[in-house]
């Protein structure tokens, strides 16, 4: 970078956000893991006792950070995707950043949030009729 010539602020936060998340990866690391639904994190599991859409996905990312996939697809199925989505997603921002792709309409955000959404409640459903939501 030239003398007197400073990042835009797009780029500041994307390097800020992959610092965040290589920060939480590497927290969830080290996180004690209880499949104890008292020491859950989710507000409807505890105060209902149902898991919801996303319950085991934190315990997912914790045993992916642990290296271990076939247990974090088992504690829950979008847990390995969501990474892979989450890291391309990190990646095509930087080149936005950069000027050397443009950014999206915010519709097909929307859109992309859409079918997360959508894909998470059909997880969520096929888990619950089959029998395979977290206690």
């Amino acid at each position: 970078m030239a003398p007197g010539r400073r990042l835009a602020p797009a780029v500041v936060a994307w390097a800020v956000a992959g610092v965040v998340m290589l920060g939480a990866w590497l927290v969830l690391g080290h996180v004690a893991l209880s499949s104890d639904p008292a020491d859950s994190v989710c507000l409807l599991r505890r105060s209902i006792g149902l898991a919801c859409p996303t319950c085991g996905m934190t315990r997912s990312l914790a045993l992916l950070a642990r290296d271990r996939p076939l247990a974090a697809l088992e504690a829950h199925p979008l847990g390995p995707p969501f990474v892979a989505e989450t890291i391309l997603l990190w990646i095509w921002w930087g080149e936005v950043a950069r000027g050397r792709r443009q950014a999206p309409p915010a519709s097909r955000l929307g859109t992309l949030m859409i079918a997360n959404a959508a894909v998470f409640a059909t997880v969520w459903i096929v888990r619950l009729a089959t029998g395979t939501l977290p206690p």
